[in-house]
């Protein structure tokens, strides 16, 4: 898929969210992460990255909400000497059924000098009071010709005023693919961890693994051991 054939919905979506401009609520988070951890895989080779999302919530009608953003990240694959750029652009629709808010969309992800990596997803997520479920389908992940299907479910419980513990548990399986990958089709991840959160200012610490490896990513299957396979993340952030 051409780089920008993977951004062109949710640029579209964007685009029609900020024509509805005023209906709209843009916001915007920059954070700081000592290590960038996507789906358990680091993507800036172990070492600090800088985040910044801005997003736009607008009313479709009275039982629909839309949203899009972009978001941009500092970037660097293990085994590349070189410093990349992350651009993505993502949008849909979400509404609520009884007390679960449903929301579906699609994103669309690039990287700077390493545009072949270029790849699209649609998403389906529920989300109740406490915990939630997502889903992520690709045709084309990180552009290495394999169909995947990323599965995430999510819990947290508030420990007061300002700080919330939470767990996430996710499953990446390589539902098919165009040529033999010569690796396991399946990768497991869990980030476990607590966060504050003190006005526009947040801040989080958690423990992030893989329990497999899996050839999807630019640079192969991680080893069996080693310390890509685990890390502790420090993250902190500040909304505007």
């Amino acid at each position: 898929m051409p780089p920008m054939e993977s951004l062109r919905a949710p640029l579209a979506i964007l685009l029609l969210a900020l024509a509805v401009g005023v209906h709209a609520q843009v916001s915007g988070t920059l954070r700081m992460d000592s290590d960038r951890r996507v789906r358990g895989v680091s993507l800036s080779d172990r070492r600090p990255a800088a985040e910044l999302t801005l997003n736009d919530d607008f009313s479709i009608d009275e039982a629909r909400a839309g949203f899009a953003g972009l978001f941009v990240s500092s970037a660097r694959f293990a085994a590349e000497d070189t410093d990349r750029v992350e651009a993505s652009a993502y949008g849909g629709a979400s509404t609520r059924m009884g007390p679960v808010s449903v929301d579906a969309g699609v994103q669309g992800i690039t990287f700077t000098g390493a545009r072949s990596y270029a790849y699209s997803e649609a998403f389906l997520g529920l989300t109740g009071r406490r915990e939630g479920i997502r889903f992520f389908y690709s045709a084309d992940y990180f552009h290495r010709h394999a169909h995947t299907l990323y599965t995430q479910a999510f819990a947290q419980q508030s420990l007061g005023p300002r700080w919330t513990a939470f767990l996430q548990a996710g499953a990446l399986d390589i539902l098919a693919a165009d040529h033999p990958l010569n690796g396991a089709r399946l990768q497991l991840d869990s980030r476990i961890g607590v966060s504050l959160r003190e006005g526009r200012y947040g801040a989080q610490l958690s423990w992030v693994s893989i329990y497999r490896g899996v050839r999807a990513y630019p640079y192969g299957a991680l080893g069996d051991e080693g310390p890509e396979r685990h890390a502790l993340v420090l993250q902190a952030e500040v909304r505007f």
